[in-house]
Parts: C-alpha cells; structure tokens; sequence
C-alpha cells in the first residue's frame, strides 16, 4: 500500500496530465467604447530642493536610458534576423 519515494502519482488516477498551451485568441482585440469616460490626473512634482531635484533627475535619465536600451536590444534583435535570412540565401562563408 505504500508508495515508494521519488514516483510521482497523478491525481487523476494515474493518467498523464494533459498538455496545456494557449493556442490563438479567437475572441475580439478590446478597446475603449467611444462614450468611455477618460480621467487624467495631473499631480504637480514638488522639487525645490536641490537634493530632491538631483534625485529626480536621476530616476528620469535612468528610466529613459533603460527604455533607449531595450529599443535598441529590440532593433538589434530584429536586424540580426533579416540578416540571418540573407546570410542563409547566400552561403555562410564570406
């Protein structure tokens, strides 16, 4: 009655669970109905203080040198695959 150590037992009675995965969105893309209401909060950012403007100024060049790098990561990525594709039609070699 005793089950050794190390042997996984399914719930379902022995049976392999079956293979999930997602397959394509059949449903409709959402977007916003054209009587929805939109509320856009504009706070204002206190930064009279040196230290405090030094510290925001920083966390702004930080998050824009983050978002310019994974741009150029993306392009990079995209290049690298249509060149792959001309390197193949033509020979590997140089």
């Amino acid at each position: 009655m005793s089950t050794a150590l190390g042997k996984p037992v399914s719930a379902s009675g022995g049976a392999p669970p079956a293979r999930r995965f997602r397959g394509k969105n059949k449903g409709k893309r959402w977007t916003r109905d054209k009587d929805t209401e939109l509320a856009v909060i504009r706070l204002p950012l206190d930064v009279h203080d040196p230290d405090t403007r030094h510290r925001t100024e920083d966390l702004f060049s930080a998050m824009w040198s983050i978002k310019r790098a994974l741009q150029r990561d993306a392009r990079d990525a995209v290049d690298a695959y249509w060149a792959g594709d001309v390197r193949r039609e033509v020979g590997a070699s140089p």
